[in-house]
């Protein structure tokens, strides 16, 4: 477990960094961030079941729904100059910390 503390505590804390880093989405939740590890791990293990394992998805049906939501996302920044380098940025900043906690 990374955060030990209430759902709305890790809202309001959630927020609070993007505001502070002015990330920019059309609706940004911290449950973004599930959305957004589950589409990370399909992509370096290439297996719904191991993502929905990992992720204790419900389902491969609603773990296959998020992943896809995201690759439509990624696929739509990557096409414009501000996405790309959004995205380059993202990854050099968790990437590492990501490898780190989560792929031993």
């Amino acid at each position: 477990m990374l955060f030990n503390g209430k759902r709305t505590r890790f809202g309001k804390m959630y927020m609070e960094a993007v505001r502070f880093f002015r990330l920019s989405h059309p609706k940004p939740t911290p449950h973004g961030i599930r959305r957004g590890s589950a589409s990370w791990h399909f992509k370096i293990h290439g297996s719904y079941d191991r993502t929905v394992e990992h992720g204790r998805w419900a389902s491969v049906k609603s773990a296959r729904t998020y992943i896809n939501e995201a690759a439509a996302e990624e696929a739509a920044l990557a096409s414009s100059e501000e996405g790309r380098l959004r995205i380059k940025d993202g990854a050099e900043i968790c990437l590492p910390w990501l490898h780190k906690y989560f792929c031993s």
